[in-house]
């Protein structure tokens, strides 16, 4: 017989490009890497804390991110990547530091360096304006989640809302789409021009490109028999004509 308030549920205000800039833009170049990284992978803030140099292949196209299974809130280890435009911010930093180190936190322990970057994070929201809330709960509506929601978005728009949570290691969704890793970057480089705010890049359809080729071919072999034909035609009349002669 107890009546229960019911959960208010507000739709969560997207954080935009240029917004993303705007709190880049007054950042350390450290910080900056780690803004960019999150709105390309779609870390949490405590998973890219505990990112070390020799979780990252800067060999790969896209740059590999290995998130390791004790990082992660589902203790499950998942693989991101970020996109080109961020690759050499990044570079520059682990071109500084061992293969062990902590690449964006500033402590082993991870709650002290969440509390640290959301101190940070919260000032920079205070010197751009950035400062609405929310009604129900009194949250502000932009902050380092935004930035996590924000590659949801984007590869949602492009793959389904499926796609998207499993990307950004939602449990549920997790399994379905880290198996094949391969895969994952394909698809991840046919998103990326979504995901990046300074650069763009022209991205082949490549299933088109396939089908222009079968296309194209088929016409291939369509004058190549009409050509055959029209010489084997030519040979036929050139031997009715000589046997002519000789009878």
């Amino acid at each position: 017989m107890v009546k229960l308030p019911r959960d208010i549920h507000e739709e969560p205000e997207p954080i935009t490009k240029e917004e993303i800039r705007a709190f880049i833009e007054v950042s350390t170049p450290k910080r900056r890497t780690l803004y960019m990284a999150l709105k390309d992978s779609g870390m949490r803030i405590g998973e890219a804390l505990q990112l070390k140099k020799k979780d990252i292949d800067l060999k790969t196209n896209p740059v590999t991110i290995t998130i390791q299974a004790n990082y992660t809130k589902t203790k499950r280890g998942r693989t991101t990547h970020i996109t080109r435009e961020t690759r050499p911010c990044l570079q520059r930093i682990l071109d500084r530091i061992e293969n062990n180190d902590l690449v964006f936190g500033a402590s082993e322990n991870q709650f002290l360096s969440v509390r640290i970057e959301e101190n940070i994070f919260r000032r920079a929201r205070n010197k751009l304006g950035f400062t609405e809330r929310y009604d129900s709960n009194y949250r502000f509506k932009k902050n380092l989640h935004s930035l996590r929601a924000y590659c949801a978005t984007q590869l949602a728009e492009i793959y389904g809302e499926e796609f998207a949570h499993g990307f950004i290691g939602h449990k549920k969704y997790l399994g379905q789409y880290i198996r094949n890793k391969n895969k994952l970057a394909e698809k991840y480089l046919r998103a990326e021009n979504s995901l990046m705010i300074y650069q763009t890049v022209e991205v082949v359809d490549q299933s088109l490109t396939i089908e222009q080729a079968k296309k194209e071919l088929r016409q291939e072999i369509k004058d190549e028999f009409r050509k055959d034909r029209e010489e084997l035609f030519r040979l036929l009349k050139n031997k009715n004509e000589i046997e002519e002669l000789l009878t």
